[in-house]
């Protein structure tokens, strides 16, 4: 919830559909505290939340949370991590390129996720 330099320099090279959405004011377009009220509704009381980097994911929602004065939904030891997954099955990224996704687009990078999740544990059975 900071402009960074370099980070948008990496965006400017990203994918001109994939930068709109993520980037661009749209009709479609929430306030960020209605987005993570949202959220927490939708997650309820589930026991485990999961990110792309025990470093990442949760850590910038988390900042989001309590930069809109709100606290996540999990605790710290709730949080769980699909990088450990992957390594765990032995899933490596040319694995998931089966899945034809927009790079660092959220949905596809879920569903990526979700898929390399389960050949994770089809393979850990």
């Amino acid at each position: 919830m900071e402009i960074n330099k370099d980070t948008l320099n990496w965006w400017e090279n990203q994918d001109e559909i994939v930068r709109y959405e993520a980037l661009e004011n749209n009709e479609n377009r929430i306030d960020i505290k209605q987005a993570l009220l949202e959220f927490i509704e939708w997650y309820g009381n589930s026991e485990n939340v999961w990110g792309n980097g025990d470093d990442f994911d949760c850590v910038i929602m988390t900042n989001a949370f309590e930069k809109c004065g709100l606290s996540p939904p999990w605790k710290f030891w709730e949080t769980r991590d699909v990088r450990t997954l992957y390594d765990l099955g032995n899933i490596k990224n040319y694995m998931l390129k089966k899945i034809e996704c927009n790079a660092h687009n959220a949905i596809d990078d879920c569903y990526k996720q979700i898929y390399g999740c389960k050949l994770a544990l089809n393979k850990l059975k």
